[in-house]
């Protein structure tokens, strides 16, 4: 396996079906994955809009993609875009769920509260899963992935209608990833918070509001407003298979230090009369040293306006281990406030949650030598049927400590084969 960071992601022979691909988000996704090699269907509401896209893709890759004019509030218009685009490029790899609709009904008290919820749900809920039930039979066959545009407003109290929806995408991502994953198909979901894009049409709102980048700017730890091509990087990414190991992940996107070093243990019963000591030892490598290191690096990070990446781990966020497990959810909180207090300087921090990886970190436990059926018992806890190399987590590191990720700050990128999503039995 060898990273693609650097160079042009190679979606040559591919294919991908981008909803919502008109204006904005989507259309920076199209035509990105266009320059990358793929054959794109797009579609939207607007026909002038969504032919000035087409045009564009096609001047700057110089092949021609689907353009399918529709409202997605059409219960026949997912069945439509799956048939359309298997008949004109005979497969599809990238199925990105992107168009979305706001609304200004924000209130329980609005006359026409229940009209808007339908619509919203419709198009921000209802199209997404009818799209991939019909999608996963020619993602199947190419091993393709799913990639859902959510919100941030999926993750705080923002509005009855917008966020719930998002909400329910959310967690579509995480049961889709879980039953895909054993046929191969990845599933993600990117959260963006405010970008610089065409919503406020979505919500009834004919004139771009005064000063809306502005006032984007203000809500952000890094005092920028995204612009759609930052969305568009993150979704080649995760696209691509220098993301292969990523499957039922909600990422986030809202000079470097990288704290890596980090010790386990055998001692995870209260009963162990080493049990005190282990922790005195693991929370000083796993916690402590981390402050301290940031502590030390944010004078000179704040200079070249760098960024720290914490290599956590999913035993933070289920009840794996007593010591361990604990000590990287202090790491994950500490990202969140570190990005929190750091983001004013212009210093990104974010953690990388590695699920089981081919490591040397059994000889943290005192265990001597590598057990041989580790591997085997490991493959058999993830989604995908794998364990990756250091290179993955390697992938994402570089990733998210480079210009394609300028937005992304405060974000636990979930990097674990969907081990977290394996049931248990």
């Amino acid at each position: 396996m060898t990273s693609t960071i650097g160079k042009k992601y190679d979606f040559t022979g591919k294919v991908a079906l981008i909803t919502g691909s008109s204006s904005g988000i989507g259309a920076a996704i199209a035509l990105q994955f266009a320059q990358y090699g793929a054959q794109v269907t797009i579609t939207g509401r607007d026909a002038e809009t969504l032919a000035n896209v087409g045009k564009e893709i096609e001047e700057k890759c110089g092949h021609c993609p689907l353009q399918i004019i529709g409202d997605l509030i059409d219960q026949y218009l997912p069945e439509k875009l799956i048939n359309e685009t298997m008949t004109k490029f005979g497969r599809l790899d990238f199925l990105v769920n992107n168009a979305g609709i706001g609304t200004t009904a924000k209130s329980l008290e609005n006359e026409n509260f229940m009209t808007e919820f339908d619509k919203v749900f419709a198009i921000n809920v209802r199209a997404p899963v009818q799209l991939i039930q019909l999608a996963v039979p020619h993602l199947e066959k190419t091993k393709g992935n799913i990639i859902n545009i959510s919100s941030i407003a999926s993750l705080t109290a923002f509005s009855l209608l917008y966020g719930s929806s998002k909400a329910a995408l959310d967690m579509i991502t995480k049961t889709s990833a879980q039953e895909l994953g054993p046929k191969g198909i990845r599933v993600n979901s990117i959260n963006p918070g405010p970008v610089v894009t065409s919503i406020y049409r979505s919500m009834g709102i004919t004139t771009k509001p005064m000063n809306m980048k502005e006032e984007m700017k203000k809500r952000t730890l890094l005092n920028m407003a995204a612009e759609p091509i930052e969305i568009a990087n993150l979704a080649s990414f995760l696209a691509s298979n220098d993301a292969r190991n990523i499957t039922g992940s909600i990422v986030v996107s809202d000079d470097f230090l990288v704290n890596n070093a980090a010790i386990g243990t055998t001692a995870k019963s209260f009963e162990n009369e080493n049990l005190m000591a282990e922790f005195d030892k693991i929370f000083a490598v796993n916690v402590r040293a981390p402050v301290q290191l940031i502590q030390l690096a944010v004078p000179h990070l704040e200079k070249t306006k760098g960024n720290i990446i914490n290599i956590s781990s999913i035993a933070s966020l289920e009840a794996f281990s007593l010591i361990y497990g604990p000590s990287k959810a202090a790491l994950d909180m500490i990202t969140k406030t570190s990005a929190q207090e750091l983001g004013p300087k212009g210093i990104r921090v974010n953690s990388i949650v590695p699920g089981p990886v081919v490591t040397s970190i059994y000889r943290s436990f005192g265990i001597a030598t590598k057990r041989m059926y580790i591997e085997e018992e490991v493959k058999k806890r993830s989604l995908l049927n794998m364990i990756p190399e250091p290179i993955e987590i390697a992938n994402l590191a570089s990733f998210l400590v480079s210009d394609d990720a300028r937005n992304i700050t405060g974000s636990i990128v979930l990097s674990d084969t969907g081990a977290l999503l394996m049931q248990k039995n």
